[in-house]
């Protein structure tokens, strides 16, 4: 009816207009003219079944109040949930994040900006662990160092965090201002002994003919940043050495929880991205930004 629309309201119950329409038929005739369509019976059988059996039908009042009463139970029911859930999370998360100092040793990784980038993004997550860099030499209880010079480590937790590899850096600015003709060099034995730089600062602004520069990758962007166009780098020996992360014998406890966790984010693609991609670094570990740092530096592709 027109006059409904808008209105939500139901019609009057047949029983107030005869008393004598039976109960059973006053609730049919309600809940048939429903307003909200959704408390109708759907189905002619059940209406046929009602009419046989007598069955009192809930009035749609009625089972408007009843769904109320349930969705508030319902939303109550999930408030609880979110807040168990979130009582369980807390106590998840206070459990994994360990309460420590964690001793870190570095021996073979140059990359101070990234591994500083790093350390504050891990412990942006693990707020209690304090990371202090230890002697390179000394005990630790996560070690960073080259494949000539390995701790003693726990084994189970033991990976190649990145390569590092020898490379010759020419500074073209200063060859052609001394007159040098680099035009005939194409590999290290090529370059005379007197030419080589004996310091970075020596090799990018030194006074004196050397201008190249035997170093580690991590030397690279420096390069790159310093030498602007006016660089050449090349192949010093064809095989890249491993530069390996482990963790330390005999950690228990908080220690030893943040040291594998600092192990696995420093293998992780984030950590590695940060710590070598992102900042002056050596080559990655992690086969993902090994690739990606390739496609980035695509002028050292001759040794990957």
């Amino acid at each position: 009816a027109p006059d409904r629309i808008g209105r939500e309201t139901e019609c009057t119950p047949p029983s107030k207009l005869n008393e004598n329409i039976p109960g059973y038929i006053d609730a049919l005739i309600m809940r048939c003219l429903a307003y909200d369509h959704s408390l109708r019976l759907d189905k002619a059988y059940k209406v046929a079944d009602v009419l046989k059996r007598e069955t009192i039908l809930p009035t749609p009042n009625e089972l408007r109040k009843k769904r109320t009463l349930i969705t508030t139970a319902s939303y109550v029911l999930v408030a609880l949930c979110a807040a168990l859930f979130l009582a369980i999370s807390f106590v998840i998360m206070d459990k994994n994040n360990p309460e420590c100092v964690l001793n870190v040793s570095l021996h073979g990784l140059t990359a101070k900006e990234g591994l500083q980038a790093a350390v504050e993004d891990f412990c942006e997550k693990y707020s209690k662990v304090e990371i202090v860099f230890a002697d390179p030499y000394g005990d630790a209880d996560v070690f960073v160092y080259n494949a000539s010079s390995a701790p003693d480590a726990d084994e189970e937790y033991l990976a190649v965090a990145a390569y590092d590899a020898e490379l010759i850096y020419l500074n073209l600015n200063k060859a052609f201002e001394k007159g040098i003709d680099i035009s005939g060099i194409d590999s290290a034995k090529d370059i005379l002994p007197e030419y080589y730089a004996d310091s970075y600062d020596a090799f990018v602004s030194g006074s004196d003919e050397k201008f190249a520069l035997c170093g580690s990758v991590s030397l690279y962007r420096r390069v790159q940043r310093d030498l602007v166009g006016m660089y050449r780098v090349m192949e010093s020996r064809a095989e890249k050495v491993p530069v390996a992360l482990a963790v330390a014998e005999g950690l228990s406890g908080d220690e030893k929880t943040a040291a594998v966790k600092l192990f696995e984010y420093l293998t992780s693609p984030r950590g590695q991205e940060i710590l070598f991609v992102n900042h002056e670094g050596l080559i990655p570990g992690e086969s993902e930004q090994y690739e990606h740092f390739f496609e980035i530096y695509s002028e050292l592709l001759f040794i990957k």
